[in-house]
């Protein structure tokens, strides 16, 4: 597979996902995150919950996700991206947070030793 045919199968892979992303929720009242797919390594995990400590807002993007399939956690620099978020009422997309404490509070199914998707910068 050439350089082009990757690009288009790369870029129709994220158009596709991007129109499916499931959404992330963080209730301000409880400090409650759920989240539907997250990657931590070349672990996937999914419908996660989990209660946020304190927390750094490090950015929030445009208007597409960065990473269309799921959430990114980089446990080196507790830093998580989220492709879509909803806060109320209102949506961010392309959130990036560094983590203080969290308490998972329950958890879905893992897979491993698929290929993680890319790691966003900040």
């Amino acid at each position: 597979m050439n350089i082009l045919q990757r690009f288009i199968t790369v870029f129709l892979l994220a158009f596709s996902s991007s129109l499916a992303i499931a959404v992330d929720t963080f209730d301000l009242s409880t400090s409650m995150l759920t989240v539907p797919k997250i990657a931590i390594g070349t672990t996937e995990y999914s419908n996660i919950s989990a209660t946020i400590g304190q927390i750094t807002v490090i950015g929030i993007g445009s208007a597409l996700p960065v990473t269309p399939s799921m959430d990114v956690f980089d446990p080196r620099t507790n830093i998580l991206t989220i492709p879509d978020l909803m806060v109320g009422s209102s949506r961010y997309r392309n959130v990036q947070v560094q983590l203080g404490i969290v308490t998972v509070n329950s958890l879905g199914s893992t897979t491993t030793a698929f290929e993680p998707p890319p790691t966003p910068g900040p």
